[in-house]
C-alpha cells in the first residue's frame, strides 16, 4: 500500500482508497443497474463515511471506494460477493486524502472495445501493484476507462504523457460544438460518456484525441453541471488547462466562474483557466475574479466563443509549445513533490 501523491488534495485527513475491477455478470453492466446500485449505496456507504464511484465499460465494473479503512475493506469484500459481478481484482490500494468529493457517482462508457482488451489493462495494473508500482487513483481509473488511443505507449510511465484540456461554456452546448468542430476539422473520432451522481446529477461528456505538434492531446467538453460531479472534479487536478468559453451574459459568466471555483477548491494543482471572449471588459472582469479566488487565469483568445477556428488556433499554439505532464508512480511522485 502506498501513501498520497502530489496530485491529491491539500492537507485533508487520510482515508483508505481502494479501486477494484470485476467482470459484470451477463446483462448487469447497464445504466439501470448502476441506478439500482446507487439506491443501495444510501444504506451501505453514507452512514459509514464512505465516498464511492462505480464505472462500467466493456462488460467490466470499476469500483472506487474511499473512507475509513475497515469500512472500505468490508465494502470491497461485500462487492466481491455480489452476484452481479465476478473475478474481482484490486488494482489500487493506498492511503491519502479523499479524491472523491461526494458520497456517490457513476459513469457509463459506451465503448465497443472487446471485453478482453479492457481486461488486459486490468491485468497490467494488477500485476504492477503486486510488483509495488501504483499510480494515483485518478490515473488508475483513466488508464482503464480512457487510455490514450492515438499513440501506443512506450511504457507504463508514458501511457499518460498527453495533454488533457477541459472545455466548458457559460452558454450550454457551445463547449460540445467546439470539440465536435475539432473532431470534424481533424477527422478524429470523438467519444461520449454519461455521468450521474448521488442526487441525480446527470451530465454528459465528449472528448477527442489528436496530435498537436508532437504532443498527443485530449479535449474534453462537458456542461456546467458537470463541474459538480464527483468524478469530474476528481479529474480536474490532472488537467493542466480548463478553457472557458465566455458568454455575452454577465449572469451566466458569474454562474460559470462560481462553479469552477467550487470545483477547484482544495486541489493542490488546479488547472489554469483559459478565457475566450470578444468582450475585453468581460475578459478582464473574469480574470480579476478568478485571481481573487486563487486561480491562474489568462486570456486565450479575443474572439467570439462561437468562432471555433480562432479558439483552436490559439489553443494549438499553446499545447504545441508545452510538453505534457508525466504521471509518476505514487512513491516517485511523493519524492518529486518533497524535493
Amino acid at each position: 500500500m502506498h501513501h498520497d501523491s502530489p496530485q491529491d488534495t491539500g492537507n485533508a485527513p487520510e482515508v483508505e482508497r481502494v479501486i477494484a475491477a470485476s467482470v459484470a455478470a451477463s446483462g448487469q453492466a447497464t445504466f439501470s443497474v448502476l441506478t439500482q446500485m446507487r439506491e443501495e449505496a444510501h444504506y451501505h456507504i453514507e452512514p459509514k463515511g464512505i465516498h464511492a464511484a462505480l464505472l462500467t465499460q466493456s462488460g467490466w465494473f470499476i469500483y472506487w471506494m474511499e473512507g475509513p479503512g475497515p469500512a472500505v475493506l468490508a465494502l470491497a469484500g461485500r462487492a466481491a460477493g455480489d452476484p452481479r459481478n465476478r473475478d474481482q481484482v484490486i488494482v489500487h490500494h493506498s492511503r491519502g486524502p479523499r479524491v472523491l468529493t461526494l458520497p456517490w457517482s457513476m459513469m457509463v462508457g459506451p465503448s465497443t472495445e472487446p471485453h478482453e482488451a479492457f481486461g488486459r489493462r486490468v491485468a497490467e495494473l494488477h500485476l504492477a501493484r503486486q510488483a509495488g508500482i501504483q499510480f494515483a487513483p485518478t490515473s488508475v481509473v483513466r488508464r482503464l476507462v480512457a487510455p490514450l488511443r492515438i499513440r501506443a505507449p512506450e511504457s507504463m510511465l508514458e501511457a499518460e504523457t498527453f495533454h488533457r484540456v477541459g472545455v466548458v461554456s457559460a452558454d450550454d452546448g457551445r463547449a460540445f460544438d467546439f470539440v465536435r468542430w475539432v473532431a470534424e476539422r481533424h477527422e478524429c473520432v470523438h467519444e461520449m460518456r454519461r455521468f450521474a451522481g448521488d442526487h441525480d446529477l446527470d451530465s454528459g461528456g465528449e472528448s477527442v484525441e489528436l496530435l498537436v505538434g508532437a504532443h498527443p492531446s485530449r479535449l474534453i467538453a462537458f456542461a456546467r453541471a458537470g463541474l459538480g460531479h464527483s468524478l469530474r472534479r476528481a479529474m480536474l487536478a490532472d488537467w493542466p488547462y480548463l478553457v472557458l468559453l465566455v458568454s455575452n451574459s454577465l449572469d451566466r459568466n458569474i454562474v460559470l466562474l462560481e462553479k469552477v471555483v467550487e470545483a477547484c477548491q482544495g486541489l493542490r494543482t488546479p488547472p489554469r483557466l483559459l478565457g475566450v471572449t470578444a468582450d475585453e471588459h468581460a475578459q478582464a472582469s473574469l480574470g480579476v475574479a478568478a485571481r481573487m479566488a486563487g486561480l491562474d487565469y489568462r486570456r486565450l483568445a479575443v474572439s467570439p466563443a462561437e468562432h471555433h477556428g480562432d479558439t483552436w488556433q490559439a489553443l494549438a499554439v499553446l499545447l504545441a509549445e508545452e510538453r505534457p505532464r508525466r504521471t509518476l508512480p505514487l512513491a516517485e511522485a511523493q519524492a518529486s513533490w518533497a524535493g
